[in-house]
């Protein structure tokens, strides 16, 4: 299965003080069957009504491979000045190897509205694979959760709720752990995956949530990261 790491902060990092996280991540996880990274980058945009005035905010963005992390060294270094208080890792081993691809890596962005990302299985996906027809891209179980948390985000209804009925939805007997973060940084995040616990985290002035590496022993937090504090066990949905 996949590992998922989010960080955000109060104050600016660059990816290149997290790539290393995640690469730990990856190769304890025994991931590298594909990576991706969502990140909220400052923008400042000229106002034309107003000479000389600036409308800052943030842009949304994301990249997607079918490398591993380690081997994509290039997007690496493209990536590595980048600036953000808010970034979101997936790396990826599938459940099934034919579905290698960078269109089936997460997580998935929506139009720079808000990435997704999910570890697990949502078995009743393929009930609802026609309601998705013309929107997905690939072939996974998780397009299909993000296709349907998409569609309620676009009738109006709350993330958080969108989050927790979209998996209603798919998840019948599987497993679940999904992060969602949006373009004004809120983070929603749902642990429901007995397989690979979900955690809330802080440290090094980050906080956070990362998967424990399908190792229920807390090595991931003795051993590769003893600066993160457990903070809790995420269940049900919530936010960060």
């Amino acid at each position: 299965m996949c590992e998922i790491l989010l960080l955000k902060s109060k104050v600016p990092f660059l990816l290149s003080e997290v790539f290393p996280y995640a690469e730990v991540i990856e190769q304890y996880g025994l991931d590298g069957f594909g990576w991706g990274i969502s990140w909220l980058e400052d923008s400042t945009q000229q106002d034309s009504t107003q000479q000389g005035s600036t409308l800052k905010g943030s842009i949304l963005k994301g990249y997607r491979s079918k490398q591993s992390l380690k081997e994509d060294w290039k997007k690496q270094a493209e990536l590595a000045e980048v600036a953000t208080q808010l970034c979101l890792f997936h790396l990826r081993r599938p459940s099934y190897l034919h579905t290698i691809a960078a269109v089936n890596s997460q997580p998935y962005v929506r139009d720079g509205l808000f990435a997704y990302a999910h570890n697990g299985y949502l078995e009743n996906n393929d009930a609802y694979r026609s309601q998705c027809q013309g929107q997905l891209q690939g072939v996974s179980d998780s397009e299909v959760g993000f296709c349907l948390f998409s569609q309620l985000v676009d009738s109006g209804v709350d993330p958080q709720v969108a989050l927790q009925e979209s998996l209603r939805l798919t998840l019948g007997g599987g497993t679940a752990n999904v992060v969602v973060m949006t373009e004004h940084g809120q983070v929603y995040a749902t642990g429901q995956n007995s397989q690979n616990h979900l955690f809330a985290i802080t440290g090094k002035g980050f906080e956070g949530l990362v998967t424990e590496l399908h190792s229920p022993d807390d090595f991931l937090f003795k051993e590769l990261f003893p600066w993160m504090t457990k903070v809790r066990l995420i269940e049900g949905v919530t936010t960060l």
